[in-house]
């Protein structure tokens, strides 16, 4: 059921994927998430993102009236092998994907951005 209902969001005409590219920061990472604001949904797959140390996680961050906004956090090896279903808010201007210590953060890395895309 897991897999249909994503298959649907996905397929559905109102989602928009997007793939966050790297910065600076980590230049040859990957991240596609498919954005669907009828449906308040988000779900996000790495293509690529380099590994980092246990005590560190990735998160995914909306910009909204240049305040980031925490969508969750993932682990990028099993966001590999599957989709990963992450907050949406409305009215988000970037997408942005960070380094944070384990469990997340409050506020952004901005330091260690590491995939951004524009809405």
């Amino acid at each position: 059921q897991k897999t249909n209902r994503e298959l649907a969001l996905i397929n559905a005409p109102d989602t928009r994927p997007m793939i966050l590219k790297g910065t600076d920061y980590a230049p040859g990472s990957a991240v596609i998430v498919y954005w669907n604001p009828s449906e308040k949904a988000c779900l996000l797959r790495v293509a690529d993102l380099p590994d980092i140390p246990a005590d560190k996680t990735y998160q995914l961050w909306a910009d909204i009236d240049g305040e980031m906004n925490s969508l969750g956090t993932f682990d990028h090896q099993s966001a590999r092998d599957q989709l990963v279903a992450m907050a949406y808010l409305d009215h988000a201007e970037s997408l942005n994907v960070t380094v944070e210590p384990a469990g997340g953060n409050d506020h952004a890395t901005v330091s260690t951005l590491s995939a951004v895309v524009g809405i």
